[in-house]
């Protein structure tokens, strides 16, 4: 496997809603702060609303490996709290990333692709919000712009991960692995037909 290979092979399309804002010299520091010591604030409810929801996740999934049905049970109080809270007590209209389209995006574990309206200069910081569908797991990352190209739908940007919540990275390496196994299925099937 020569290294053109490697790149194409742990990179991937997928799905996810993305928010991005420029970051100035005074707030890069504040947010990496906030984002290595996990005091990542909320600016609206809709945003806590998926931060929680992670965190919810996160110590579910941890709770399943000794306690499977005690997991299990905290697993569908989460969803039914989330179907409660989605039909209407959160306004996602209010959050910029309510308003973020879900959109294809080039990702692997250290960086992604994506289309913007916004144009970002190569080197520059930026605050990414994410979603990953299915479960809506959000994610708040600092990503260094390495190339912004303009097309006729906006601009193509690449981004490296700066900073990054080890448990995010590790979702986000298991977004990438999901997706490599269902095209590596799908690749086998059509060559079986």
């Amino acid at each position: 496997m020569n290294a053109h290979d490697k790149r194409t092979y742990f990179r991937v399309k997928t799905e996810m809603a993305l928010a991005c804002q420029a970051l100035t010299a005074e707030q890069y520091p504040q947010w990496y702060q906030r984002i290595v010591t996990d005091t990542i604030p909320s600016t609206d409810g809709y945003q806590q609303f998926l931060f929680l929801d992670t965190e919810i996740i996160n110590a579910i999934e941890k709770l399943a490996f000794d306690h499977p049905q005690v997991a299990k049970v905290f697993t569908l109080f989460n969803r039914k709290l989330n179907l409660v809270s989605k039909g209407g007590a959160l306004a996602k209209e209010d959050s910029q990333l309510g308003h973020a389209p879900y959109q294809m995006v080039d990702l692997s574990a250290t960086g992604l692709r994506f289309l913007s309206p916004d144009k970002y200069m190569p080197e520059q910081f930026v605050l990414m919000e994410c979603i990953l569908p299915p479960q809506e797991i959000f994610i708040t990352l600092i990503a260094k712009i390495v190339r912004c190209v303009a097309t006729d739908r906006g601009y193509e940007i690449a981004a490296f991960f700066d900073t990054i919540r080890p448990v995010d990275q590790e979702r986000l390496i298991q977004r990438v692995m999901q997706a490599e196994m269902h095209q590596i299925r799908s690749q086998r099937y059509l060559n079986q037909g």
